[in-house]
């Protein structure tokens, strides 16, 4: 049987309101929350869908798509 999900406590807003383009570090939301940083990167997955990029490395971090830019995309196809 699967472990149940830690009940975690995100300020999404917080992401919401950076200006776009901007790279935010997955640690530093981890520590806020009380997580570690794969759970914390679990639960942006889930929460921004596709509209979430992750990338690796000494200045990795994850950006958030703008709404309209992909709905705009989505449509044109």
């Amino acid at each position: 049987m699967a472990r149940p999900k830690k009940n975690v406590n995100i300020d999404y807003s917080q992401i919401d309101d950076a200006p776009q383009g901007t790279v935010h570090k997955l640690n530093t939301y981890a520590t806020v929350a009380g997580v570690s940083g794969p759970t914390m990167r679990t639960r942006i997955a889930e929460h921004y869908g596709d509209r979430v990029t992750f990338m690796r490395g000494r200045k990795g971090g994850f950006t958030i798509a703008d709404v309209l830019a992909q709905e705009t995309s989505t449509d044109a196809v």
